[in-house]
This record gives structure tokens, sequence and C-alpha cells, in this order.
């Protein structure tokens, strides 16, 4: 019997067929690398471009850091970002202060923590000590959050009312209240900051009772 032999070597290429190759676009390559949800959306795509909101945050706070810098050249100020919340250091380990949109609500905080519960409770009742002279010290009475299963806190002033970032005609208004409200509260608090800084972050006078 003969041996069948069945030639498979591929046809040469035509013209054509060698430009198609060149110029089909390659198939995406799946990631393992949580590029995607297993939806074939690659979230890495939509992460790196920014959306209209983003930009907006980041137009607002570059306006903020603006004034920021003028209103107190002294103090740290970050560059500005594409998020609702704009982070300041003070210079202090495990506190800083924030101004943030969450919620429709416009607000400046003060976030205070600590290594650990024990240290963390100690130093918001310390705070709470000088409740009164702070909240005299800002002109108004603040908004004292404690989280007791958690390691932070915050004190803080909230913006009166619902606020938008899509409503560009009214930012002038943010602006002004964030970055008075911002300097008041440090101002007020950063004695009490200096303090805690002092002796390892536990001062003697941290034992006084607490005014609730």
């Amino acid at each position: 019997m003969n041996d069948l032999r069945i030639d498979v070597t591929p046809p040469p290429l035509t013209d054509a067929r060698q430009t198609e190759l060149r110029t089909t676009t390659p198939l995406p390559i799946p990631s393992s690398d949580g590029g995607s949800d297993g939806d074939g959306v690659d979230r890495r795509a939509s992460r790196a471009a920014p959306s209209t909101r983003d930009e907006l945050y980041r137009r607002f706070w570059t306006q903020v850091v603006d004034k920021l810098r003028r209103a107190a050249p002294t103090w740290y100020v970050p560059s500005p970002h594409p998020r609702s919340s704009l982070r300041i250091g003070c210079g202090v380990s495990y506190r800083h202060y924030r101004i943030a949109f969450a919620d429709r609500r416009l607000r400046v905080d003060l976030y205070i923590d600590a290594p650990g519960l024990e240290l963390q409770r100690e130093r918001w009742e310390y705070f709470l000590s000088k409740r009164e002279q702070i909240e005299a010290d800002v002109g108004q009475p603040l908004t004292w959050q404690e989280q007791p299963d958690s390691r932070a806190s915050q004190i803080a002033i909230y913006h009166p009312g619902e606020v938008d970032i899509t409503d560009q005609r009214r930012w002038s208004g943010y602006r002004t209240w964030a970055v008075d409200s911002y300097v008041r509260l440090r101002t007020a608090t950063e004695p009490v900051l200096h303090v805690l800084c002092a002796d390892s972050c536990r001062p003697a006078s941290m034992s006084q009772p607490a005014q609730r």
C-alpha cells in the first residue's frame, strides 16, 4: 500500500493578506492583575481617564490651593488632585486636616488618629477638655465625631445646606467658606496639637477630666 502524504505547508501569503495582518488591531490580552472584573471592561482604562466630575474636583482644588497659599503663606498646602477631598498635613504624625465633599455636604475637619485605641482615646479626651476654648476661638459650635471602636475621630465644620460640585456658579462661595473655615479651625486647634506632640504625645495635663 502506498503511503498517503498530506502537504501541510501553508500557501504563501498574498500581498493583500500580508497587508491585512500588519494592519489588524491585536485583540486585548486578558489581565490577571485585576485590570478586568470579568465582564470584559478594562478598569485600568477607566481609571486612567478622569471623569468630568474628577476634572471638576481638580479645577476646584486648584482654586482653593491658590487661595490657601495667599491666606496662609507659611502653612504647607498640597497640590490639587482629581478627588473629592483635599488632605492637608500639619507636620504632626497621625493628624491632618481635610476639606471634603461628601454626601452633598462640604466640610472642613481635623482628623485625629493614633497608633492604638488607648492612646487615641486619651488624645480625644484631651481635645474634649479643650472643647469650650476651641469653639470660642473658631467662633461657632463644632461637630465632634468620636468613633470609639476606631482609631480615628474628627472635629468638623459643615457648610450650611447641600452643595453641588457641578454648579460652578457657587464655587466662589464654596472657596471662601472652605478657606475661612480651615484657617479658623487650624488656628484654634494647633495649640492643642502642639501640646499633644510634647512628651511623646502624652502630656501630664491629659489626665484632667473632659468637658462634655
